[in-house]
């Protein structure tokens, strides 16, 4: 898990799975956790961060499985991001002095997993923003999950050599924050509980 920690600074730790013979005494939760995501949180065509008719729209798949492979087909995923150019759509980006350079982009998706534990997004590719490599930013929610997860999606194509985030991985680990180039865009496969072959989670 990646933790920014109090001074900011990136840091790695690796998330570990205990057998329960290992876990340490203290009072279990009475039941599992929800989902409560689909009470509510709903919305139509909220994975559209774009028309799909939009110069420049792809489609960004994520999937999600469980530690035995299985998907998690409950689960929900947002999405942040920045523009093609850098920036995000929102007052707190110091690089942005006008509304979003795309009409109708936001910034922000929402899907819902089908059976397998896939959804699809239409939006843009991202663009580099200040000194980090473009990426998309996403959180996983689930059944028995107390908090969201979150993770990042690389973009295989950029120079991922000054991302500081990424540099806080171990390099054997940083292939699992890569997506994969498709036809129509771009795919990221999480995995929870998959000891080595895990996904790196940040810590907030």
């Amino acid at each position: 898990m990646i933790d920014t920690g109090k001074n900011g600074e990136f840091r790695y730790e690796q998330s570990t799975i205990l057998d329960q013979d290992e876990a340490e005494f203290g009072i279990t939760p009475s039941q599992t956790v929800g989902p409560y995501v689909h009470i509510g949180l709903t919305l139509e065509n909220s994975n559209h961060m774009v028309d799909p008719d939009t110069e420049g729209a792809i489609e960004l798949e994520l999937s999600v499985t469980d530690g035995d492979g299985a998907p998690i087909a409950d689960a929900m995923f947002e999405i942040w991001q920045s523009d093609r150019d850098g920036i995000h759509n929102s007052d707190l980006d110091p690089n942005r002095t006008s509304p979003a350079t795309v009409d109708g982009f936001r910034g922000l998706g929402r899907g819902m997993a089908n059976a397998d534990g896939a959804t699809t997004f239409t939006t843009l590719v991202p663009g580099a923003f200040n000194d980090e490599a473009p990426h998309f930013k996403i959180g996983v929610f689930a059944r028995g999950m107390l908090e969201r997860l979150y993770t990042r999606a690389y973009l295989p194509d950029a120079d991922l050599s000054t991302d500081p985030v990424l540099a806080a991985v171990p390099e054997e680990r940083r292939k699992l924050l890569i997506a994969t180039r498709t036809d129509k865009g771009y795919s990221f496969r999480i995995k929870v509980q998959a000891a080595e072959e895990e996904t790196p989670f940040f810590g907030l």
